[in-house]
């Protein structure tokens, strides 16, 4: 049997566009995660004031509160989020610039930058408002808290959070927040 050139050429040509072919659906082995824009998550911890107690005195108080917060993920490592926080306790503080200021299940809202430093450990910091019928103080809030995942869209996360509630009040808070992001 004889090859003619025109055979020859057909064949390689054959050959070579189904390599191509070939070449075109072999994938990577890395697979791309969508990034999840929205997350939310309920939070549950105990409040720490120094400089909390009954009248005319400085005992410090370790109080319960509950919460909610909302981030919206610009990129994997910066997000704005709305931190809300409720003290489910009264109580008073003295301090030297708010002598027995009664607070009466002060509610913390506040609007603060987060910033993923690695691998789910994230650092936040914000304004915001702690509003009871009282007196409403202007705060500033900083955190940290470590996201552990427990499936692709859920999370736990342990969480520190520092309030400076003008003056010399502070607040310090331990506990945890569950949540997903979607």
């Amino acid at each position: 049997m004889r090859v003619t050139i025109a055979q020859l050429i057909f064949t390689i040509l054959l050959l070579a566009g189904s390599s191509l072919t070939y070449g075109q659906q072999m994938h990577s082995s890395k697979i791309e995660i969508p990034l999840l824009h929205h997350e939310i998550d309920g939070f549950i911890g105990n409040t720490h004031v120094p400089e909390g107690g009954r009248r005319n005195t400085t005992a410090t108080l370790i109080l319960p509160n509950i919460g909610f917060n909302y981030k919206y993920w610009f990129d994997e490592r910066f997000a704005i989020g709305w931190y809300n926080n409720l003290v489910v306790r009264t109580y008073v503080v003295n301090s030297d610039t708010h002598q027995d200021l009664d607070r009466e299940y002060p509610f913390l809202t506040s609007v603060v930058g987060v910033l993923n430093l690695w691998k789910g450990l994230s650092v936040f910091a914000g304004p915001g408002m702690e509003i009871d019928k009282n007196r409403t103080l202007f705060a500033m809030r900083f955190g940290l808290d470590y996201g552990f995942s427990i499936s692709n869209d859920w999370y736990v996360s342990p969480r520190f959070i520092f309030d400076h509630l003008g003056g010399d009040i502070e607040a310090y808070t331990l506990g945890i927040g569950i949540g997903r992001k979607f």
